[in-house]
């Protein structure tokens, strides 16, 4: 192991500065906010010539979340830790162009142009209190384009493998190196210092391991004994309409999972193409049917990637029988890049996306079963409602241009419950409609509101008998209500309170739904508002409005959108973890609030929701 001891004063720094984003990030209970992670990385880059240690990294991240990831109000704060003066000195103008060389090198191997538009302009504006070095690094940093873009770019992924390698997961925990002290820190600049726009010079993950272990680890740190791990085993594959389920057994030490893709048999790490991060099972959709696609899978960990698995192969159709299964949870999920509905076993096995990919900011929402498990009806922004049948074959059924539609739901009498805009009406006022399954007939169901105020009625369902409809409303009150009426008479009562106020209320109230056999009435709503520190709660009720309980006590995690199943005996809710950008899962609990399990993981999938069973026919 290479060691070069230089500013023992950083040495007491580095272990502080670790502890600290250590115990912030136990504090928080979770993970810093991963989507801040590459602008902290970044910007170590460039002020400190390094990639960040993962303490670092995840301090700076919590703190980057905490001013809503306005970068400008933390960077002198991070420019001013005792490592700027350990390589700096004290920044002032004798010095200052020496600063902005030091950070040019780091982000893109050269010194700064001479001249009004380059070094000159940042001296200049140091010296007359314009810039900090920091904000200097910023602007620098912002402003790269070409050659210098593509040398950030490759320097980003270079820095990203090396803290990753010390701490695969970036937890905070499981870490794979002792990183700390004086000669770490030269090291991991030096890790960088030959990364340039060339994407040849972007080391591997095994060169990356291989540096670390040679020049930074020291006896007894796990990376040490790590070895690339073995190649997946039991590699299967599952066709279907337009898509692939590939399946493995796990394989110990393995961190990660890739999957390489070909239509030419003898599909190889260098010719097939890379799906990197892949769970089992994996869903690979928009596939063509009648086309055989093979596929070989790898295990990757801090050492490296494994040798390629055996080859298997599927041959997308559309599946005899209907695309939806007879039991089974319809959701929505982000987790092939955009908004879909996807259908799993109940027990979150199989996940396989049902609906078309619909390229936009929304994309597909609020599914819901029709009344014998045949069709999925839910609402596709830009489009309108869509009915989904057993073929797979898809069908816009109804749409108002500009007015929604939203929270779709199928009632057993085959009547589809939506809610959209009214715009004939002052304010921008949503209402509950219903609309024949052909996309006829159209009503409005939730009374009319005359006030000046808006009014949005959202979340519909609808009794078993057909007789009755839910819904939230906030037309009265602060907070939102679970509103119920007898189809057609205009009168409204409310089940849940509407006052707002007091430690004993639950709401806002949302998201109700009826039991199968109508007696009950499951929902969402916030304990103790206007206390929005204490996490929303799923909660059930009799259908009078009477028996209010609570069935979760999440402290992390907001859970709403309950569903039942079939037989009345299971709740399927969704769970949000605050944070986060796009970290929800879906779980599922008796529906006494027993037994609770999750069926989706958010740190995979990063995005599954609005659960619902496929009804069964009565």
């Amino acid at each position: 192991m290479k060691r070069n001891f230089y500013w023992n004063n950083l040495t007491g720094y580095f272990f502080c500065f670790f502890l600290l984003a250590f115990f912030s990030f136990q504090s928080n209970g979770y993970p810093a906010p991963s989507s801040y992670f590459d602008t902290v990385q970044k910007t170590y880059i460039g002020y400190y010539q390094r990639a960040a240690d993962p303490g670092g990294l995840i301090y700076w991240a919590n703190r980057l979340d905490a001013r809503a990831g306005n970068l400008n109000e933390i960077i002198e704060a991070f420019a001013n830790e005792p490592e700027s003066q350990a390589l700096y000195g004290t920044i002032n103008s004798s010095n200052i162009s020496t600063v902005v060389d030091s950070i040019y090198n780091a982000l893109f191997g050269r010194d700064a142009e001479h001249g009004a538009g380059g070094l000159d302009f940042w001296v200049n504006g140091f010296n007359a209190g314009t810039f900090t070095a920091a904000t200097i690094m910023l602007n620098i940093l912002n402003a790269a384009q070409n050659e210098d873009l593509l040398s950030v770019n490759n320097k980003l992924t270079a820095a990203n493998l090396f803290t990753r390698t010390i701490d695969p997961e970036l937890d905070g925990s499981n870490f794979q190196v002792t990183y700390a002290g004086d000669g770490d820190v030269i090291a991991g600049r030096n890790f960088l210092a030959f990364v340039t726009s060339n994407l040849v010079t972007v080391p591997t993950q095994g060169e990356t391991t291989a540096y670390i272990q040679t020049n930074i680890a020291n006896p007894g740190d796990p990376i040490l004994g790590q070895t690339p791990p073995s190649a997946p085993s039991n590699v299967s594959t599952t066709s279907g309409n337009t898509q692939a389920v590939i399946s493995w057994s796990p394989v110990a030490g393995a961190t990660s999972y890739n999957i390489y893709w070909s239509t030419t048999s003898g599909v190889t790490k260098t010719s097939g193409t890379k799906i990197t991060g892949a769970t089992s099972p994996y869903s690979h959709t928009g596939l063509t049917n009648g086309t055989t696609y093979y596929y070989i899978v790898t295990a990757v960990n801090s050492s490296g990637e494994s040798v390629e698995s055996a080859q298997v192969s599927a041959t997308p159709t559309v599946v005899t029988g209907g695309v939806l299964p007879s039991e089974g949870i319809v959701f929505v999920s982000i987790r092939d890049g955009w908004n879909g509905i996807w259908v799993m076993n109940t027990d979150g096995s199989n996940p396989r996306r049902l609906s078309s990919v619909a390229k936009n900011y929304f994309g597909d929402n609020d599914p819901s079963s029709s009344p014998d498990g045949s069709k999925i009806v839910f609402a596709r922004e830009g489009t309108g409602i869509v009915v989904l049948d057993n073929s797979g074959e898809e069908i816009v059924k109804n749409y108002i241009a500009g007015e929604g539609p939203w929270y779709t739901t199928w009632s057993y009498n085959g009547t589809i419950y939506f809610t959209r805009w009214n715009n004939s009406l002052p304010g921008a006022k949503e209402y509950i409609y219903s609309v024949n399954e052909d996309g006829t007939g159209e009503v409005q169901v939730s009374p009319q509101y005359n006030s000046g105020s808006d009014a949005q009625d959202r979340y519909p369902s609808i009794s078993p008998d057909g007789t009755t409809l839910i819904f939230s409303t906030n037309r009265e009150g602060v907070g939102s209500s679970i509103g119920k009426m007898i189809i057609g008479s205009g009168s409204l009562v409310h089940l849940t309170d509407i006052s707002g106020l007091g430690s004993a209320t639950i709401t806002p109230a949302e998201q109700p739904s009826w039991s199968p056999d109508g007696s009950k009435i499951a929902f969402a709503a916030y304990p103790g508002y206007p206390d929005w520190t204490r996490k929303e709660q799923i909660y059930v009720m009799n259908a009078d409005g009477s028996g209010k309980v609570p069935l979760t006590s999440e402290t992390g995690a907001d859970c709403s959108y309950p569903s039942w199943s079939p037989d009345g005996s299971k709740i399927v809710f969704q769970k949000d973890y605050p944070g986060f950008s796009n970290t929800t899962e879906i779980w599922i609990m008796n529906a006494d609030g027993s037994g609770a399990i999750a069926l989706t993981d958010r740190n995979v999938t990063h995005y599954d929701g609005q659960p619902c069973f496929i009804k069964k026919p009565r």
